[in-house]
């Protein structure tokens, strides 16, 4: 609803009820982040983790069956991220990379590292991660892993790699369900954008504003970090 402020309150209140619950400290560090706590949302993020870790090790689970262990340590790399913390930035994407994921939009979330790499201007390594999306037996995670090598081969100077990768991404999603085709669009017309841009075409600045448009347009917590 666009009412972070509000939302605050409610989070707070979410962790003091269920203190032992990790999810309640990852929501309150989502929270966090969207009014300017970004400190803080670690430590939350940070805590979220440490139950999440004492709950594996009491019931002998692998941290794998949680959907939720590796989105909570992305939110912790990109926390860092967005200080500075390039270090332990990249320490958290590898940890919540290395996990192997179990439904698409797990799958998705692995497009963290790729990113930064990309952010990083370390093209070589964002195509290598891309190539690993890309091979995921998930077709969301394909799509992106597709769009993303052609930001990365963009990035190289190789084009027509570019474009190749391109049409498998446009091709995986136009065969995604409804409800996953949004998040794919999205990685789709960004590598197209970067397309435009690369050929000098005019028509990129249309499509850019648009793509940023509608990211800007993002409240919930984890449509507004995706954006």
């Amino acid at each position: 609803a666009g009412r972070p402020e509000d939302a605050l309150k409610f989070a707070r209140e979410y962790v003091r009820l269920a203190p032992e619950i990790p999810h309640a400290h990852h929501m309150y560090g989502h929270v966090l982040r969207r009014t300017g706590g970004m400190i803080a949302a670690i430590a939350q993020f940070k805590m979220a983790d440490e139950l999440e870790r004492a709950y594996f090790k009491r019931n002998q689970f692998e941290p794998t069956v949680d959907w939720h262990y590796p989105h909570n340590l992305g939110l912790l790399a990109s926390s860092y991220q967005f200080l500075g913390k390039m270090r332990e930035a990249e320490s958290y994407y590898r940890k919540a990379g290395s996990l192997a994921a179990h439904s698409d939009f797990d799958a998705f979330n692995r497009k963290d590292l790729c990113e930064f790499f990309l952010d990083r201007r370390r093209y070589a390594e964002a195509l290598i991660a891309a190539g690993k999306l890309a091979d995921s037996p998930f077709p969301l995670a394909r799509a992106a892993g597709h769009s993303l090598a052609a930001s990365a081969l963009l990035s190289l100077d190789r084009r027509a790699e570019a474009a190749g990768e391109l049409a498998l991404a446009e091709k995986e999603t136009a065969a995604l369900p409804p409800a996953e085709g949004p998040a794919a669009k999205l990685y789709v017309a960004m590598a197209r954008a970067q397309m435009l841009l690369a050929e000098h075409d005019s028509s990129a600045q249309t499509l850019l504003e648009r793509i940023a448009k509608r990211i800007h347009a993002e409240n919930g917590p984890d449509a507004w970090i995706q954006g």
